[in-house]
């Protein structure tokens, strides 16, 4: 049997991964605040960069989760992620 590794991603729930939410609770942060002020050419493409930066995090985070899961669905650890992740107030 094949055993992959996820390590690319996160090598576990641990420092880096909470380092990352809360990257992204900030960067979603800064995307509405530029949003808010979005005036000329230049807000917009900050703002773009903005997205872009924060749809790269967020699918590190739920890529990693969905992939332990796609394993064991029963991971309570996992399922814990995903249900924090998707439930937090942004």
């Amino acid at each position: 049997m094949y055993t992959w590794s996820l390590d690319a991603l996160y090598s576990d729930f641990n420092e880096s991964f909470d380092n990352d939410v809360n990257r992204l609770k900030s960067q979603i942060q800064a995307m509405q605040e530029s949003l808010a002020s979005l005036e000329t050419m230049e807000d917009l493409e900050h703002w773009l960069k903005l997205d872009i930066e924060t749809s790269a995090n967020a699918q590190s985070l739920f890529s990693y989760i969905s992939l332990r899961l796609s394993t064991n669905t029963t991971d309570i650890e996992s399922n814990n992620a995903y249900g924090k992740l998707l439930t937090t107030r942004y």
